[in-house]
């Protein structure tokens, strides 16, 4: 059997964290993200290749890290103590790494200190949202970057499966009227049925490649991965929830899931607040619950806008949104779907609710923030980006089969949009008589990386 750790993963990631590394004027780096993203792991293979030593302090680990940062928050006196600590030499070309800073708000707060009088020092920090949005206060403003880290992205997860499919994909315009070589389009969804499967989670996909040529076998052992974080999660809100209740966490997470599995067929529903926390009716019930897990990006939400113009925001409104869970396969493993139906398309790859969660799983990993989508009347348009000044309709279609985009017509004929998208099982072509490209759900994310490219 193949031995693939989460180590050998690679991660769109490292090309952020290089461009860091070079900048002139570089500031410490908060990496953060939901629980088990592959945050610590993705920092070690980070440093094992581009800083001659790496000096890693986990504050969950190890208690004696706090007394450093108690008295003094001078980055000379912090790095004397660590190095006592750690019974190694820090040097200026290192990078130290912090690594649950969470669990240290003086830590936090120290990182102002690293940027202001020892800035030549890489330093990198990593937490959870569950635990850092409670230490929000501490952050020193204009004093440090942010990074997030995302599950594994479709295209990642494929660049790490079957590269040469990965690179001939990237290669290929976005927009054109020809369709992807069968072959390549073919081995796409293959890999997308099994993504849809296994998801993003660092762990189960490392977990999948170990055991590729069994794929249910392989793909069993992702899910007890999956359930096993699931069961993580909902530790964690006792934890980090403060003075929000954690069981009406836990009921809307739930409650997240169970909506957007509702959507066998037809277009995901927007969050109905009724019967969520029981005794409770109503947006404020669960707008609490609801704001913590969205910080923690355990969910995504999409805002419905009322117009297609911008500011979108503007014809938004904060009780009136559709709520995913961020990965697939931890939405799956939540819904107890079977792996057997997984693979074998008993459900099938572009039933609504996992077609969509996807697309938006796919575009939150790039914006990292609330999506958009439209409604007017009885039309909806699942999501809505913009590219530069124009805001570009995304319809997701859940069938492989051609069916016509009527909520998409009525957008394109109202508002006459540069760029309209249908997201379907279909290869890639372009409809001249109705205004839009069709394009295979796996190429989602390249609208968003490359979507200069036509």
């Amino acid at each position: 059997m193949l031995i693939y750790g989460m180590s050998s993963l690679k991660r769109d990631l490292f090309i952020q964290l290089n461009r860091w590394k070079t900048k002139p004027h570089r500031l410490p780096l908060i990496l953060w993200g939901a629980r088990q993203v592959g945050k610590t792991t993705a920092v070690e293979s980070f440093a094992s290749t581009e800083f001659p030593q790496f000096h890693s302090f986990n504050f969950q680990r190890n208690q004696l890290l706090h007394s450093a940062f108690k008295s003094n928050l001078s980055p000379s006196e912090i790095l004397k103590a660590l190095e006592i600590i750690s019974g190694k030499s820090i040097k200026k070309e290192d990078l130290v790494f912090f690594d649950e800073i969470q669990d240290c708000p003086e830590a936090v707060t120290s990182l102002k200190y690293f940027a202001e009088l020892l800035p030549a020092q890489a330093v990198i920090a990593a937490g959870s949202y569950l635990g850092l949005v409670k230490n929000e206060t501490s952050f020193p403003v204009g004093k440090v970057e942010f990074l997030s880290l995302h599950p594994l992205t479709y295209f990642e997860f494929l660049n790490n499966v079957e590269p040469a499919t990965y690179e001939h994909l990237v290669s290929e315009p976005i927009f054109s009227s020809t369709g992807i070589v069968d072959f390549f389009h073919q081995r796409a969804l293959h890999w997308l049925k099994i993504y849809m499967a296994i998801g993003g989670m660092p762990a189960a996909v490392a977990a999948f490649i170990s055991q590729r040529d069994q794929e249910f076998e392989a793909a069993l052992s992702a899910r007890q991965i999956q359930s096993n974080l699931v069961i993580g999660y909902q530790g964690d809100f006792s934890k980090h929830s403060g003075t929000i209740n954690a069981n009406h966490i836990l009921r809307v997470f739930d409650a997240s899931a169970l909506q957007v599995g509702k959507a066998q067929d037809e277009s995901v529903n927007r969050f109905k607040f009724g019967g969520v926390i029981p005794g409770k009716k109503g947006f404020e019930s669960i707008d609490g619950p609801l704001t913590w897990l969205e910080k923690s990006r355990l969910i995504i939400k999409t805002y419905m806008a009322s117009r297609f113009e911008q500011p979108l925001k503007a014809f938004t409104q904060s009780n009136y949104f559709k709520s995913y869970v961020f990965d697939v396969g931890i939405l799956n493993a939540m819904l107890g779907v079977p792996i057997e139906s997984l693979l074998l398309q008993n459900l099938g790859i572009y039933k609504g609710y996992l077609a969509e969660n996807f697309v938006a799983q796919e575009l939150f990993s790039f914006f990292d923030q609330p999506l958009s989508g439209w409604t007017e009347g009885e039309s909806e348009v699942e999501f809505v980006i913009s590219q530069g000044a124009d805001l570009c309709p995304i319809e997701v279609k859940a069938s492989s089969r051609a069916r016509r985009a009527k909520s998409l017509d009525t957008l394109i004929s109202k508002y006459h949009p540069k760029t309209a998208i249908k997201l379907t099982g279909q290869n890639r072509g372009f409809s001249p008589e109705r205004g839009y490209y069709t394009l295979p759900l796996y190429m989602v994310g390249m609208l968003t990386s490359r979507s200069s490219k036509a």
